[in-house]
């Protein structure tokens, strides 16, 4: 068996371990202001004695875990769980190989364009789909109206309000993925970059105590031990208004 295939396999009390130290190497890479995960990643596995995708699969198992020990205990509670997504087609798709009598005419033809590609969004539950919250569009309806868009945060939230929020079960749990417009911030928070003044008006504002001695490096490692807490995303938002959780996939 060459080497490439051999797969690392670890005993959860190892797993674990390596866990704890990753949490710790990533903390001591914020302190360091070097915020890029893969270097945590990188040191981890230096340090433990495994490759970095062995870290990098226990991470997301263990993340896979904590999801599904959510959901559990939202289906124990009774809630509805609902899930999610976005998907597409183009039109012109077929099949690229098919069961067919040879010299036959009613064999598939391919296009040789793949078509307009129809964006389709639209969540379920185990009690099927959520009635009247199926939305598409294509991307050659850009210029004429309401979600035909790339899209975005702001029709993402409108599509939200005007089809998936009216039509949800009371308190059901919405999971989805990590995409870029399910987690815009409804608030900045400063970034190493930013100015001083800007990061003790963010500490001022969410009453998190500094000296006025303290130092932009001071400052922002305030800013990296707190930014957890008062992270906030517009879609959970809206959501948590009317009633509703959101649970995220580790993706």
């Amino acid at each position: 068996m060459s080497r490439k295939s051999q797969r690392v396999v670890l005993k959860s009390h190892a797993r674990e371990i390596i866990s704890k130290v990753f949490d710790f190497m990533k903390k001591e890479a914020s302190k360091n202001y070097a915020e890029k995960i893969t270097d945590a990643r990188w040191r981890t596995a230096q340090a433990v004695g495994v490759s970095e995708s062995t870290v990098t699969r226990i991470l997301r198992e263990r993340k896979e875990y904590t999801s599904t020990m959510k959901v559990k205990s939202f289906r124990i509670a009774g809630r509805t769980i609902v899930h999610t997504d976005e998907s597409y087609i183009h039109t012109n798709h077929v099949q690229k190989k098919s069961w067919a009598e040879e010299c036959s005419k009613t064999a598939i033809k391919q296009n040789l364009t793949k078509g307009v590609r129809i964006i389709i969004i639209h969540a379920g539950s185990a009690e099927g789909f959520v009635p009247n919250a199926l939305l598409t569009y294509s991307r050659a309806e850009i210029k004429s109206g309401d979600y035909h868009d790339n899209m975005n945060t702001e029709n993402y939230l409108k599509l939200l309000q005007e089809k998936l929020i009216p039509n949800l079960p009371n308190h059901a749990v919405v999971v989805m993925d990590n995409a870029a417009y399910h987690n815009t911030s409804s608030g900045k928070i400063p970034t190493s970059n930013s100015n001083k003044l800007d990061m003790q008006t963010w500490l001022n504002a969410k009453n998190i105590h500094f000296e006025p001695s303290y130092k932009k490096p001071e400052l922002y490692d305030l800013i990296l031990k707190n930014k957890k807490n008062f992270r906030k995303y517009k879609v959970d938002e809206l959501l948590k208004e009317h009633g509703f959780t959101v649970l995220r996939l580790p993706i």
